[in-house]
């Protein structure tokens, strides 16, 4: 079982028992009668095991959306709550745990998604909301995945996400999640056992009983897992009690609470920690050893990739034919528009230190600064569209998370084979800022303090249009270029913009602060059988993010896209087709 599984089922398993303690506490002191508690007991039961989405199209009043295709766990209710000039929203409640329905949207608008535990409040205090945990697991909108990790939500802490849509344009929604029942079934054996005054009180040590027996048996997992995961340093069986196995509460109860066995528990603990002592002393000679191994192995990988000329196989050709062309593309729409841009991270890395891509590196990385950044933006969807493009490039805001909330950042587009299901080539576009002349010892700190305000309460959307506490955009980015002195103009220092690969959580680089006059104007390098620009002083601005970049690093970051395509009948001839119908473009742009 992993931490993270753990803590889920903790946190499911204190909530409702704190809920269930304060029923019965009401029951006792005569708040409720008998009938009243049962009810709250079954209530409050049922609410755990569903999931609830509430769903509006955004628009004109007639804005609505229809159910077309959905099976019986699930129901459809319109709340007049939910009902503006903006729209009717509806609630939907899934009991299933795993189902996928349609729906119709009635006007072209804005889909706002909630995927959250139920609604229920204090029994002291209304105005307050108690969390109904649920697990989501998957989540896809028209097969496209809307989370890339399970994520725990409640009522208070939905997973927001936000589509466009048009009018009669129909959707598919996959959602597969577990509740406390899909761990603990026993819990609601319990509930729906409660008939009499008698089993109300019976049950609720039973119930008691079980959670505590269930978090005990968490941390036992734990245990076990630490001897399982070392190596055979300790064998599992060290941890058993007498080939006891805890099949009941009961039986769980007498070994783990008498003096002998606590005892016992203890020595254990003790041998593991001087195990783990010897271990330890152990993996620093290991350590040792490997450095001088990765050591040699570096030394070797580059004399090979510096010193020698490689050419890769067909397919990974293909792939990086195809990236180049996509971004010959997007230099196109960008002299076009006259948009400066440069080159980035690894593709600037590779122009200089190969000539073209790192030999291992599949996709494009490229910046530019925020007022150029918004232009692109503006510009891409026509120029896609009048290149009659739009049916094989998708683009899209990188999703992130932040406080268990989708939300979105910097954009990206693929090429992308909508009769496989499959990204050809991929592009990220970065912003940048200029900052203002100040004392930068205390700016990561700060740039972190922005950072986290800007994701904790951004909600996702399509388009730059995107709501952030009940604001538009330009008072967004207002807020936060008044707190790191940022500004559209030209100043002595450009940084990343918070939505970039410096991003919240999610940092694959220390923070860098670049020289403007470093950057600009714009220098170009070569890049394959083409030139695209660069920072003006590209050695500065490598060593900057990368230290000795001439290098090759003893730990390599891989997409490895390539491998997704590896053994696929006819790819060749897939890859082939859009690099012709790039080259096309390009050459008629």
């Amino acid at each position: 079982m992993s931490n993270n599984l753990k803590q889920v089922k903790l946190n499911m398993l204190n909530e409702y028992e704190k809920l269930i303690d304060s029923i019965y506490d009401n029951y006792y002191n005569e708040t409720f009668t008998f009938s009243q508690a049962l009810y709250k007991i079954r209530n409050y039961s049922s609410l755990w095991d569903c999931c609830r989405l509430d769903l509006k199209n955004n628009g004109t009043a007639s804005n609505s959306i229809e159910l077309t295709e959905y099976g019986s766990n699930i129901n459809i209710t319109y709340p007049e709550w939910f009902e503006d000039a903006r729209g009717k929203g509806c609630k939907i409640d899934e009991k299933s745990g795993d189902t996928t329905f349609k729906f119709q949207c009635m006007g072209k608008g804005n889909l706002k998604f909630s995927f959250r535990g139920n609604d229920y409040r204090d029994l002291n205090n209304r105005r307050v909301r108690v969390p109904i945990y649920i697990y989501f697991t998957e989540l896809k909108i028209n097969d496209e995945s809307v989370i890339d990790e399970n994520i725990l939500s409640w009522h208070n802490d939905p997973i927001v996400i936000d589509r466009e849509c048009d009018d009669n344009e129909i959707f598919t929604i996959k959602i597969r999640y577990d509740t406390i029942f899909t761990y603990y079934p026993k819990i609601k054996e319990y509930v729906d056992s409660i008939d009499t005054r008698e089993d109300i009180v019976e049950y609720q040590e039973k119930i008691k009983n079980y959670i505590t027996y269930e978090k005990m048996a968490l941390e036992l997992d734990e245990i076990d897992n630490v001897a399982s995961n070392l190596h055979g340093y300790i064998n599992e069986n060290d941890l058993k009690f007498d080939n006891t196995t805890f099949s009941s509460y009961d039986s769980f109860k007498g070994v783990f609470y008498t003096y002998d066995n606590f005892i016992k528990l203890t020595n254990k603990i003790n041998e593991l920690n001087n195990k783990i002592d010897s271990l330890e002393s152990k993996l620093e000679n290991y350590e040792k050893d490997t450095d001088k191994i990765l050591d040699s192995n570096n030394s070797l990988f580059n004399n090979i990739y510096l010193d020698y000329e490689f050419k890769p196989k067909k397919l990974l050709n293909n792939l990086q034919t195809l990236c180049s062309e996509l971004l010959l593309f997007v230099d196109n729409i960008c002299k076009k528009h006259e948009i400066d841009w440069w080159l980035d991270y690894g593709n600037l890395l590779g122009a200089v230190r190969h000539d073209y891509f790192i030999p291992w590196d599949d996709d494009m990385d490229i910046g530019m600064m925020r007022k150029d950044y918004h232009k692109f933006i503006d510009v891409l969807y026509d120029e896609i569209k009048n290149h009659e493009m739009n049916d094989c490039i998708n683009v899209y805001y990188r999703y992130r998370k932040a406080n268990n909330k989708v939300i979105n950042s910097f954009v990206q587009f693929f090429v992308m084979d909508k009769k496989r299901k499959k990204v050809m080539a991929g592009l990220d576009v970065f912003p940048y800022d200029f900052m203002k002349d100040q004392d930068l010892s205390g700016l990561g700190p700060q740039y972190n303090k922005s950072q986290a305000n800007f994701y904790n309460n951004l909600t996702r959307g399509s388009k730059r249009s995107a709501v952030y506490m009940g604001l538009d955009y330009e008072d967004v980015i207002g807020k936060l270029y008044s707190e790191l002195g940022l500004t559209y103009e030209k100043q002595k220092y450009i940084i990343p913009g918070v939505e970039g690969s410096f991003s919240y959580g999610r940092n694959l680089y220390e923070l860098a602060v670049f020289e403007t006059d470093e950057i600009f104007p714009l220098n170009e390098v070569q890049f394959g059988d083409h030139t695209f620009p660069s920072p003006k002083n590209y050695d500065y601005y490598l060593t900057q993010i990368y230290g000795d970049y001439m290098k090759i690093p003893k730990s390599v970051r891989s997409h490895s896209r390539v491998n997704n395509f590896r053994n696929i009948e006819g790819i060749d001839e897939t890859f082939e087709y859009y690099i012709d119908r790039f080259k096309v473009v390009n050459k008629d742009f």
